[in-house]
C-alpha cells in the first residue's frame, strides 16, 4: 500500500484506504466531504478484513473539541463508529490472545494520545508490540525489565502529585504490552516485594487517576493481578476489551457476557462498567500510519 502526501494541519484531510474495492458507506462519504469543506484533518482506518465479513472504513478525526474520544472501531450490525470517552471511562483493561490484535489496539491508543496532544509511557517487555514509536516526541518506551517498577511507582507519583496540587495536566498514559510477562521478566531485578507494589500502584492510578488525567491501557492482566489490583471493586473502575477466542472462565471473571461472539481476526466485545459488554469490529492502523499520526504537530484547542 503506499502511503498519501500528508498535508499540513489545518489544510485538508488525510484518507488511508486499505483494501481495493471495499467502497465507502454514505455516511462516511458523507464526513469526508464535510471535512473537506471545513478544512479539517480526517484519517479513514480500515477494520482488519475477515473472512466473515468485508472491511468497514472506520473514520478517525480528532476532533480540538473531543479529545477525549477515542475511536476503538465499529458496531458490527450497522458499521456506525464506536468510540470511548476518556473522561468518563479512564482506564481499559484488555484481553486476548497472541494474534488477536492486542498490540494494534495499544498502537492505536498510543497514536491518537499523542496526535491529540497527550503523552504516552510504554512498558514493552517483547520489545516489539510498540517499537514503531521509538523516537516520537511523547511516547517514552521501557523495554528494559529492571525499570519496570521504577516506570510504574513514577507514573503514580506523577498522579499524586497533580491529585494533591489540583493539577489535573496534558491526558497521559501508561501503556503496557503484556503486563503479566512484564512482571514475570522484572522478577530477575526486583524483589517480590516492589513487584506487589508496584501492582498496588496501578490498582490506586485505576481508581484515583481519572481525576488527575493519569490512563491506564494494560494487556495481559492475569487473574492473580487482577486480585492484587482491587478484583472485583476494579471492575466499576475499569473499561474491558475481550478480544479474540478467549475461554468463558476469562469473561466470566471479567464481566462480560460470555455469548457475544469473536469469532473472527479483529472481534471483540467492549464492557463498560455497569454493563455486560456489546459486540464491536476493531480499528486498526498499520505500523507506519500510527507512526504518521503520531509523528503529526498536536491539534491545538
Amino acid at each position: 500500500m503506499t502511503l498519501p502526501n500528508i498535508p499540513q494541519p489545518g489544510t485538508g484531510p488525510v484518507v488511508f484506504e486499505e483494501g481495493a474495492g471495499s467502497g465507502k458507506s454514505p455516511v462516511l462519504g458523507q464526513l469526508i466531504a464535510q471535512a473537506r469543506a471545513a478544512g479539517k484533518r480526517l484519517t479513514v482506518i480500515d477494520a482488519k478484513q475477515t473472512e466473515k465479513r468485508t472491511p468497514v472504513a472506520v473514520p478517525y478525526i480528532p476532533d480540538p473539541h473531543n479529545k477525549q474520544l477515542l475511536p476503538l472501531g465499529v458496531d458490527p450490525s450497522n458499521s456506525r463508529p464506536i468510540t470511548l470517552d476518556l473522561d468518563l471511562y479512564p482506564h481499559l483493561l484488555i484481553a486476548g490472545g497472541t494474534g488477536s490484535g492486542v498490540s494494534s489496539t495499544l498502537r492505536l491508543i498510543t497514536a491518537h494520545t499523542v496526535a491529540t496532544g497527550g503523552t504516552v509511557d510504554v512498558i514493552d517487555p517483547r520489545r516489539v508490540g510498540l517499537a514503531e514509536f521509538e523516537g516520537v516526541p511523547g511516547v517514552s518506551i521501557t523495554t528494559d525489565p529492571a525499570g519496570f517498577a521504577a516506570q510504574i511507582e513514577a507514573f503514580h507519583a506523577e498522579m499524586k502529585r497533580r491529585y494533591e496540587q489540583s493539577a489535573k495536566g496534558p491526558r497521559r498514559i501508561l501503556a503496557v504490552d503484556d503486563l503479566a510477562t512484564s512482571l514475570m521478566a522484572a522478577r530477575s531485578f526486583a524483589s517480590s516485594a516492589v513487584l506487589k507494589r508496584a501492582v498496588q500502584l496501578l490498582g490506586k492510578v485505576a481508581f484515583a487517576g481519572r481525576a488527575a488525567g493519569m490512563h491506564l491501557a494494560l494487556s495481559g492482566v492475569d487473574r492473580g493481578t487482577l486480585r492484587r489490583m482491587g478484583d472485583a471493586a476494579l471492575q466499576d473502575a475499569v473499561t474491558v476489551l475481550l478480544l479474540g477466542r478467549t475461554t468463558r472462565m476469562t469473561a466470566q471473571h471479567l464481566g462480560v457476557d460470555p455469548q457475544l461472539r469473536r469469532t473472527y481476526p479483529g472481534a471483540a466485545v467492549l464492557k463498560t462498567p455497569g454493563t455486560t459488554g456489546r459486540q464491536i469490529a476493531l480499528s486498526f492502523l498499520t505500523p507506519e500510519q500510527a507512526r504518521i499520526v503520531a509523528n503529526r504537530p498536536p491539534i491545538a484547542d
